[in-house]
């Protein structure tokens, strides 16, 4: 029994130490959009390396903003990207459906807003704005780099390579669901250089798979 202890632990250090993050997603737009992306609403389109709604403005209500999805499903996930001349755009995190998620809002406040913060889409209903950062830039001048690294109930915003989040939010509201852009500024933001990565399965489930196989085959090896 000893030595099947002692498989399972070098097993156990021999998995977390090779523990890494897969690539699901990436585009860097050159040649147009992904055909991955929805483009549900704003006439979505890639010009010169940068991702944006052509179709912006006054014209659409509070919410729904224009807004394109990808397809998967995502629990624990991280989103890299750049945005250009952000003013009232940003991320759906977890999104269920155009009516329910995590935004990341960068700018706000109709375009003059200089930081970001956090709603939660309920319904339709966008709620009150939520853990807003400092000053990430004079809108116009600065073109932030983004790190989003979702993880059980947080939500966490790095800018511009910083090790230290600049805006968290902690919710239950959502466990999964699909990761998306908005933007309803005029003239439009844009986004570039995005890449979704996902945690390689867990080294516990790993192990208990091969623990259950050790069993099995003890098992099979009584007289």
């Amino acid at each position: 029994m000893k030595s099947y202890l002692y498989l399972a632990l070098y097993l156990s250090f021999g998995l977390f130490g090779s523990l890494n993050a897969t690539v699901i997603f990436s585009d860097n737009f050159q040649s147009g959009p992904s055909s991955s992306w929805g483009n549900q609403l704003g006439n979505w389109i890639a010009q010169d390396g940068k991702y944006y709604a052509s179709a912006t403005g006054s014209s659409f209500p509070l919410w729904p903003m224009p807004h394109t999805f990808l397809p998967f499903e995502l629990t624990d996930f991280t989103v890299d990207l750049k945005m250009w001349d952000f003013k009232d755009g940003g991320l759906m995190l977890r999104a269920q459906d155009s009516q329910n998620a995590v935004l990341l809002v960068v700018g706000g406040l109709g375009g003059v807003g200089d930081y970001m913060y956090w709603h939660i889409l309920q319904n339709g209903n966008v709620g009150s704005g939520l853990n807003p950062s400092s000053s990430i830039g004079a809108i116009g001048q600065h073109d932030p780099s983004l790190h989003i690294v979702v993880e059980g109930d947080t939500y966490k915003v790095y800018l511009d390579g910083s090790t230290n989040p600049a805006t968290t939010l902690t919710t239950s509201a959502f466990s999964i669901g699909k990761v998306g852009l908005f933007d309803n500024a005029s003239p439009e933001t844009s986004f570039s250089d995005i890449v979704i990565t996902v945690p390689e399965p867990s080294a516990l489930s790993l192990l208990a798979f091969g623990l259950g196989g050790l069993a099995i085959l003890r098992r099979r090896r009584r007289p």
